[in-house]
């Protein structure tokens, strides 16, 4: 059945769409409403909306502005504008964002519940096309590539299947692996040098198409092929024997070969990094891993070389400030307002500073402008007293000559008790009620990371409705609950993996997402890295 969200700031509009229209008839289930733009994405990150109903002015976001993110995020959803301006310019923008009907207000509920009835009988077909089983059979043999592609993506990422599912798999796509007597196999992981970035993206395409072709006539001789590019846009080659007789001296050569006639035919270089041999699955992550490690020291693009993983020393990493970037962070409690917790966070970064073997002043600086920071950003987003907010910010702003420890941790607790202090002292019933609203939904998405925090979730958890309880926590915040709780799993993914051997698969489970390769599409956007480039870079610098 079908899902519907009405979008409008006039409430009562809202109300007469809901409550006098029979929707049943249109075949629409379940139906959710918004007042505001913010609002509404909130809620189609939490359910599927197959149908959304906007009005085109609203104050922040207005229905042109929704439609283009919905339609850029949820290619799906179909979407139909309600206006009182029979504007030519509107009509415009509204075809050119493929929305699916323009109506003027006062909306004919006639003519509506028949819009929607069509779009619903449209959306019924498609989908009855899309699940036949001759056009999933179809399909499956156009996108084979790409399901072998994200398997090993996904293999490569460490999750886990049994042996009876990974064998179905392999046989589905066409992989006859021997997984009852674990497969002998190879891994050259391959970086491509700037010859191949020099061109336009239809060009660039074509080149790594020759590339692949040229590697295959080299290798299936002698190897059964299975490759992928990673998160790192590094191709990955697993090699299967196909005799016993093949030696690995045969792969080293066959590498040089790819190297040689990269260089003749498409003028470019090519970095190769080859695994030792194991067995397959049980030692793939292993071998990757080994692999990607070559290249934390091979910043140059353009290098063309080839190394064997097992013979590379890896240098031990600096010690950092562990407790400083533990979850919870110094700054995600004090945004929920947790005093004594902030204390005791301060005196563990103290005690492990005092435990290091080895204590030097980039660490004592470190820790300083960290904490900082913190409270700089903590006092700009409180309300507290001009007067009293300024001489701490002129406190905060007088960088000490020399970096003591137990000066730093002296100035921090004090500096903690003045701004707890001065958040008790606000006198304003209303900003109490919306900070404590505030800090109990930051405390409840903190430790919820792994479950549902969607605005439903987090609204039923302080008895609150939706709307208001975004407004409130933007009011007070100056940010919406969504980029909030983006900031805190970001920041938490960081963590974990500059300072955990977490696999990406676990940390993706641990932060409530559906599967690894939404998670390294999200922490790109965000960090403009993918997870295993944060990880190499954050080793190179230490």
């Amino acid at each position: 059945m079908t899902q519907l969200l009405i979008v409008d700031d006039e409430l009562h509009m809202i109300e007469a769409l809901e409550q006098t229209i029979p929707w049943e008839k249109a075949g629409v289930k379940h139906i959710y409403t918004a007042s505001y733009g913010d609002l509404a994405l909130e809620l189609m990150q939490s359910y599927v909306i197959d149908i959304l109903i906007t009005d085109i002015r609203m104050p922040g976001m207005s229905g042109l502005e929704l439609i283009r993110v919905v339609k850029n995020r949820w290619p799906r959803t179909q979407c139909v504008l309600l206006t009182g301006y029979a504007d030519f310019e509107y009509a415009k923008e509204a075809l050119n964002l493929n929305a699916a009907e323009y109506l003027l207000k006062p909306v004919d509920e006639d003519q509506l519940l028949k819009t929607v009835s069509s779009i619903v009988a449209k959306q019924e077909e498609q989908w009855k096309w899309i699940s036949s089983m001759e056009t999933s059979q179809t399909l499956m043999r156009d996108h084979l590539p790409l399901m072998k592609h994200n398997l090993l993506n996904s293999l490569l990422l460490g999750a886990k299947y049994s042996k009876s599912d990974l064998r179905a798999k392999c046989s589905t796509y066409g992989m006859m692996l021997n997984l009852d007597n674990s497969d002998i196999f190879s891994l050259l992981l391959i970086r491509l040098g700037e010859g191949f970035y020099r061109y336009a993206y239809h060009d660039q395409t074509l080149l790594e198409y020759a590339f692949l072709n040229i590697a295959e006539e080299l290798f299936k001789p002698d190897y059964t092929l299975w490759y992928c590019k990673d998160a790192n846009d590094y191709y990955v080659f697993l090699l299967f024997p196909k005799s016993d007789d093949t030696e690995n001296l045969t792969l080293e050569r066959l590498a040089n070969e790819l190297q040689y006639y990269i260089d003749l035919y498409l003028k470019a270089h090519i970095a190769i990094g080859i695994s030792k041999v194991g067995e397959f699955p049980e030692h793939l992550e292993e071998m990757y891993q080994s692999c990607i490690q070559l290249y934390q020291s091979k910043v140059n693009r353009d290098e063309q070389w080839l190394m064997k993983a097992h013979e590379f020393a890896v240098v031990p990493e600096q010690q950092s400030i562990h407790t400083l970037y533990e979850p919870p962070t110094l700054i995600h409690l004090l945004e929920a307002s947790q005093w004594d917790q902030a204390r005791d966070k301060i005196q563990s970064i103290c005690t492990e500073l005092r435990t290091k073997s080895t204590l030097t002043q980039a660490h004592l600086v470190e820790a300083y402008y960290y904490i900082c920071s913190t409270y700089l950003y903590i006092l700009h987003k409180s309300n507290l007293d001009a007067d009293e907010a300024s001489k701490l910010a002129e406190k905060l702003q007088k960088t000490p000559k020399t970096f003591v420890l137990d000066e730093i941790e002296r100035w921090a607790l004090t500096i903690l008790q003045q701004l707890e202090v001065g958040n008790l002292n606000r006198n304003d019933s209303q900003t109490r009620t919306g900070n404590h609203l505030t800090k109990k939904v930051q405390l409840y998405i903190q430790t919820h990371l792994s479950g549902d925090i969607s605005i439903m979730t987090l609204a039923n958890h302080v008895y609150l409705n939706p709307s208001y309880l975004s407004r409130v926590f933007k009011h007070e915040t100056g940010e919406s609950i969504s980029s909030y709780t983006m900031r805190v799993r970001m920041e938490r993914a960081a963590y974990d993996l500059l300072n955990t051997r977490k696999k990406v698969y676990e940390i993706t489970s641990e932060l409530g997402y559906q599967n690894p390769q939404h998670f390294i599409k999200v922490f790109k956007k965000y960090y403009e890295l993918t997870p295993q480039e944060y990880r190499e870079s954050a080793s190179r610098m230490s």
